[in-house]
């Protein structure tokens, strides 16, 4: 996770993992603005999608419930997710994929990145708005990669990173470390001048007994 500017500590960015009723939860996000109003909303976008993931053990139920707080506001607040709820049964992983918004994530299955889930409006743009899930099954060496728009809209001399450039970047990743990696020293060497935005990377390996997660952010 890298938030724009060097004062910056709290960005419009978010990631997040944590267990639920049933299996487990990863999250990226994605508030719209910047600055301090950005930062608020941040923090209350992450916590009350945990704590209503963890309630309801249900990605759906967890974005219409952060659909309903956010559309409540006074001021018009935005925000993207991409959200995995995993669950573990008699040795398989079935992983459920919602996109509010948000570019899809990467499924890595030998060596080879396919964008997954479907698109969804973005949270707190409509009342009655709904996503529609896209659910596999994870085999041994599989990645899941997320990530923020920041990555695909990173400035290099004249183009964006973009996302053919993230698929090549991903091709042949061989873990969740590795991915996260990748992206970061794909970045690196092709940004040009300061950092525009905030970006966040998560990524999640499954091995073959259990999903392992790469944490640490690009």
């Amino acid at each position: 996770y890298r938030p724009a500017g060097e004062e910056n500590w709290v960005g419009g960015d978010f990631y997040d993992a944590f267990p639920t009723t049933a299996g487990w939860m990863v999250v990226v996000g994605d508030v719209a603005g910047r600055g301090a109003e950005a930062a608020a909303l941040t923090a209350q976008a992450r916590h009350t999608l945990r704590t209503a993931a963890q309630l309801l053990g249900d990605p759906l139920a967890a974005l219409a419930h952060l659909n309903r707080a956010l559309t409540d506001l006074p001021s018009t607040s935005l925000c993207t997710v991409a959200a995995l709820h995993l669950v573990e049964t008699e040795g398989t992983v079935q992983a459920t994929v919602v996109c509010a918004g948000h570019p899809k994530p990467y499924l890595i299955r030998g060596d080879e990145p396919t964008p997954i889930g479907n698109w969804g409006p973005m949270v707190g743009a409509f009342a009655d708005s709904t996503w529609r899930p896209e659910t596999l099954t994870l085999a041994p060496g599989d990645v899941l990669v997320l990530y923020t728009d920041g990555v695909i809209d990173a400035d290099g001399d004249d183009e964006r990173f973009g996302d053919e450039r993230l698929t090549e970047t991903l091709r042949g990743t061989a873990d969740a470390s590795d991915a996260v990696g990748r992206i970061r020293r794909a970045l690196e060497a092709f940004e040009v001048g300061a950092q525009a935005d905030d970006t966040a990377v998560l990524a999640i390996a499954f091995t073959g007994d259990r999903a392992r997660a790469g944490l640490s952010g690009s």
